[in-house]
C-alpha cells in the first residue's frame, strides 16, 4: 500500500464519559492528524471537555443530546471527508491500544496490497485467544466477517460506496450493519490477529469476560435490531446467522438467569422489539 496516500483522522464517541476517557485517548492520538471527539451526552462533563480542548488534535463537538453511535460515526466520516482524509480510525470511549500495539497498529499499511478493496481493517480483542505474541507473528491476518466499531480503520473512499452508517438502528448492530454491506460490495474486512485493542465494558455487568447482563431497554435494541439484520442479511449470510441465533438465545437465557429481579421488564422490551420491527418502527426508544 502507498504511505504517500495515507492520512488518518479519529473519532470517538463520548456519552456520560468518566475521566480515564483521557488515558484511553492518549493511547493512539499520537498517530492520528486529528480527533474528532462526537460527545452524545445530555449533560456533558465540563472537566473532561476542558482536558479535551487542551489538546490542538482534538476537535471536541458536542450534539447534547444522544443522537446514537450511527449518527456519531457519520458526523466523523463527513469531517473527515470534507478535510480530504483517507482513513477513520473508529473508537469507543472505553477502548484503548496497550504497549506496541498502537504503533503496530498503524504501521500495518506497508503488509497489505490492493487497499482500494478493502473497507475496514481492525484489531483484534484484548481478550480474544487466537492470537500469538511473539512479534515476528505480529502482522499475521485474516479476512474477516464482522468487525466490532472500536479499533477499526475506515476507508473513507469505500465509506462514500458503501453508505453511511445506518442511522435509524440507532445503537447495536450498526457495525455489522455497514460490515455486511461491505462485503456484499465485494469489499474486504481485515483483522490483524496479533495486534490487541483493550476494550473494557463501562458500566456493563459481566458474568464472564463473553457473557454480559444489559439494561431492559438494551435488550429492547438487541431484539429489535437483531431482527432487521435477520430480515435484511440472512439469504446471503445464512450460516453467520445461524450462529447469530444460537448467541441471541443464549444471551436471553442469561439474561434472565442472571437479572431475575429484572425479568418481566426485559420480557415487556423483547415484545416491544418484535413489535417495532413488524411495524417499521426504528431510532430511538420511545416509551409508549
Amino acid at each position: 500500500m502507498n504511505n504517500k496516500l495515507i492520512s488518518i483522522s479519529g473519532v470517538i464517541i463520548l456519552y456520560n464519559p468518566e475521566l480515564n476517557v483521557i488515558e484511553n485517548i492518549n493511547s493512539y492520538i499520537n498517530y492520528v492528524d486529528i480527533l474528532f471527539a462526537i460527545d452524545n451526552s445530555e449533560n456533558s462533563n465540563l472537566d473532561i471537555i476542558e482536558k479535551l480542548k487542551l489538546n490542538p488534535k482534538i476537535c471536541y463537538i458536542s450534539n447534547n443530546e444522544n443522537l446514537g453511535i450511527a449518527k456519531a460515526l457519520n458526523q466523523g466520516a463527513e469531517l473527515a471527508l470534507q478535510k480530504n482524509f483517507s482513513w477513520l480510525l473508529t473508537m469507543d470511549q472505553d477502548s484503548k491500544f496497550e504497549d506496541d500495539n498502537a504503533k503496530y497498529f498503524f504501521n500495518c499499511f506497508d503488509k497489505l496490497e490492493n487497499s482500494e478493496e478493502i473497507a475496514l481493517i481492525c484489531a483484534n480483542r484484548q481478550s480474544a485467544t487466537n492470537f500469538d505474541k511473539t512479534t515476528e507473528n505480529i502482522y499475521d491476518f485474516k479476512t474477516a466477517l464482522i468487525a466490532i466499531t472500536s479499533g477499526n480503520l475506515l476507508n473513507l473512499e469505500l465509506y462514500k460506496q458503501i453508505g453511511k452508517f445506518e442511522e435509524k438502528l440507532f445503537i447495536d448492530q450498526v457495525d455489522h450493519d455497514y460490515n455486511l454491506r461491505a462485503l456484499l460490495k465485494n469489499y474486504k474486512i481485515i483483522k490483524f490477529k496479533n495486534i490487541l485493542i483493550n476494550h473494557s465494558l463501562g458500566k456493563q455487568v459481566s458474568v464472564n469476560e463473553k457473557l454480559f447482563i444489559h439494561s431492559p431497554i438494551r435488550i429492547y435494541y438487541q431484539t429489535r435490531n437483531f431482527l432487521y439484520m435477520l430480515s435484511k442479511y440472512f439469504f446471503f449470510f445464512p450460516c453467520l446467522f445461524f450462529r447469530y441465533g444460537l448467541s441471541e438465545i443464549k444471551r436471553i437465557f442469561i439474561n434472565f438467569y442472571f437479572d431475575r429481579v429484572n425479568i418481566k421488564a426485559k420480557f415487556r422490551k423483547i415484545l416491544e422489539g418484535f413489535r417495532d420491527f413488524i411495524l417499521n418502527k426504528y431510532g430511538k426508544y420511545e416509551n409508549n
